[in-house]
């Protein structure tokens, strides 16, 4: 028996040995939760971009469980808690929390990190040697990928029916369990994932003729399990992109709409073949029902059926901006939006204040604001709105798209842009005012249904239909291509040539909703592994490495580089050793600074350029050490070269435009440090 903090160790069944290890990133994880706070978890994922670290300490894991219903009073057994990436927030929600899991390291790194919860125990072994000692009347079992792995825990013929019975003997009457699972047959693994578990393309599709542990199932493959169980009662939610880090939770009740899927390249762990737009298959899948057989993970609750029937998390923004959105049906429905922090309380408490101001703003519209109350308004703030029923405006357009309804399409923007300017003079306006934040009903009534992002200053109407149409276009190719083809954004100034500066300007409103952490797309970019087109799938020399090479440029416009103001490039690399990019800046840019790798290594034949004017590289600072041979060395893993205009303007003529051209191209050397090869030394 050991104690850290206020949490039990109990190792009475373990038999000295952990039988499953990630290798030496368990001593690195030990390591940050020992010395560390949770509050800098998401710092040092960024810092370390490495996959067991943002999958074990992420606070997103917990999105899979935080959404169902608290219960102070309620009793939790958790199989294969790891190192706790759930636990934490099982600690909070209920009463007390029993963990079980067979690495001790593991689940020193468990109890470490959440030292405080004085209602955790975490019981070490094999299941098999602990289940004999826990107890009868748990209200929740939680299996969290682990199901997939019944074999390793029971020694049977029949092992996953066997390990559901044996988990039905430690529920109370009411008890519910909980399972989250890979589907066998997701759509990502069709469209070139590896399975998750085997690392193989197709494994799961040709139902694993491999020898692995652990296997899993489709929608009907478990419900079969189930009925063998005698467990009649089950339902099933679709976590998306997957139960790992969910961002939107589905069921039968509410499942997505067609354009909803776009989140889907998240292959942070093994490279992946590239067979089809994953988008356009699942849209397809939508409009003929199939989705729940489809999609890539489920999370079933064995037992009753929880009030909510979706949610989804927008907890991936800076902490006073954290809330999750849920559709509810307790006799009638509603939607629902909590704080998922107590920072977060006050956005929440403001909702009710946007819909006043805006309802006197667009009276006599023609367009209603989705009703808006305060529940709990004196502690844990969640506000009430209608559920309104019909379809999105965006909806509408897209199928506007599909049929070539052009006069239909163009009448619907103009009602949209007249609604944009009405009142627009008036000292509030709605920020997010897009075509997917209104409802259309059967009887054309116009409902704005979200309205988060309210703030108290005139914005044209100009600006918001531009936006709007902007955000539009950031969905399938093939409306950018519809609507330039009809050219529509001109309207609005957006041109093929011009996009790119006006996503500078929406990333300014992003970077003020997600503060100065990356995003999950943000990371992926700088983490995710290679995607290859399905004809080099089999073909080693046309794969990319391991790390594919980032190149990244900043842009101070007066307030000094930051991540906001940035590009990233992963095409700056004409081969393995030759850099060659352009990028393009206004005249408002005051510095730049280029990053053109993001590891150790010594770059040759270095030029830069600006409107085709080389500039000498005596006038710019690095952070390498030159070379006698005209080299420059980087014995860091930040390589940089940073351009300040009214210096390089002071030495040479270069005239400056509304568009200017940057080039840097150089050869790249990296050591071979698997071979004992450095830079210095």
């Amino acid at each position: 028996m050991e104690q850290i903090g206020s949490v039990i160790l109990d190792d009475s069944r373990y038999k000295g040995e952990d039988l499953y290890c990630d290798g030496p990133v368990e001593d690195e994880i030990l390591d940050i939760v020992s010395t560390r706070e949770p509050g800098e978890y998401e710092e040092i994922i960024e810092e370390r971009l490495s996959w067991p670290i943002l999958y074990h300490l992420s606070h997103l894991r917990e999105n899979i469980v935080s959404w169902m219903p608290a219960n102070k009073n309620a009793r939790v057994l958790e199989i294969g808690s790891g190192c706790g990436a759930i636990t934490g927030i099982l600690t909070e929600k209920y009463g007390s929390v029993t963990s079980v899991d067979l690495s001790k390291k593991r689940s020193r790194i468990n109890a470490t990190r959440h030292k405080d919860a004085s209602n955790l125990t975490i019981k070490i072994g094999n299941f098999e040697d602990i289940e004999p000692d826990l107890d009868t009347d748990y209200d929740y079992i939680f299996l969290i990928g682990v199901f997939e792995y019944a074999r390793g825990y029971i020694n049977s013929k029949t092992p996953f029916e066997d390990f559901l019975n044996i988990m039905k003997k430690h529920l109370s009457s009411n008890g519910r369990i909980v399972i989250a699972i890979e589907n066998q047959y997701g759509l990502k693994y069709f469209a070139g994932c590896r399975e998750d578990h085997a690392a193989v393309l197709y494994e799961g599709i040709a139902d694993y003729p491999g020898e692995g542990v652990a296997r899993t199932f489709g929608r009907n493959g478990l419900i079969q399990i189930f009925d063998r169980c005698n467990m009649p009662e089950y339902h099933f939610y679709y976590p998306y992109p997957d139960y790992k880090f969910p961002m939107s939770i589905y069921s039968d009740e509410y499942l997505p709409k067609v354009g909803e899927l776009i989140n889907n390249m998240r292959n942070f762990d093994n490279e992946r073949v590239l067979a089809f737009d994953e988008k356009e298959a699942f849209d397809g899948l939508i409009r003929q029902n199939y989705f729940g057989d489809f999609s890539n993970s489920f999370l079933v609750i064995l037992g009753s059926k929880p009030e909510i029937t979706y949610t989804k998390f927008s907890n991936d923004r800076r902490d006073k901006y954290r809330i999750r959105t849920a559709i509810c049906e307790n006799g009638e429905k509603a939607v629902i939006k909590y704080a998922n922090d107590t920072k977060a309380e006050e956005h929440i408490r403001a909702l009710a204040e946007h819909y006043k101001v805006l309802t006197k703003k667009y009276e006599g519209s023609g367009v209603c604001l989705n009703k808006c109350h305060l529940i709990n308004a004196s502690g844990g703030a969640s506000a009430c709105f209608d559920y309104v029923e019909g379809k999105t405006l965006e909806e509408i357009l897209d199928s506007l798209i599909d049929e070539g309804n052009d006069k239909a399409f163009l009448e619907l923007i103009d009602r949209f842009d007249k609604l944009a300017a009405y009142n627009e003079s008036e000292k509030v306006s709605d920020y997010d005012l897009i075509y997917s934040n209104i409802m259309v009903d059967s009887d054309d009534k116009w409902t704005i249904i979200d309205y988060e992002w309210t703030i108290a200053e005139p914005r044209s109407g100009e600006e918001t239909s531009t936006r709007a149409m902007l955000v539009y276009m950031t969905g399938p190719q093939k409306r950018r291509e519809w609507l330039f083809d009809r050219k529509i954004p001109q309207k609005y100034g957006i041109t093929e040539e011009n996009l790119t500066s006006h996503a500078e300007k929406e990333k300014v409103f992003q970077h003020e909703v997600t503060g100065s952490r990356r995003s999950m797309y943000e990371l992926y970019e700088l983490m995710g592994r290679p995607v290859l087109p399905l004809r080099d799938a089999y073909d080693e020399t046309a794969r990319p490495e391991a790390s594919p090479h980032v190149y990244q440029v900043y842009f101070d416009k007066g307030n000094g580089f930051s991540e906001e103001l940035s590009e990233r490039y992963t095409d700056a690399f004409a081969d393995e050793k030759r850099i060659d990019r352009t990028v393009y800046f206004g005249n408002d840019v005051k510095a730049l600074r280029i990053d053109p790798v993001m590891e150790k290594c010594v770059l040759n034949a270095v030029t830069i350029s600006v409107n085709g004017t080389q500039i000498p590289l005596q006038c710019l600072k690095n952070n390498g050490i030159g070379m006698t041979t005209g080299a420059i060395l980087f014995d860091n893993n930040d390589p940089h070269f940073e351009i300040a205009i009214k210096d390089i303007k002071k030495v040479m003529d270069i005239a400056l435009e509304d568009r200017n051209k940057l080039t840097f191209s150089a050869k790249v050397y990296y050591p071979d440090e698997a071979a004992g090869e450095v830079l210095f030394g």
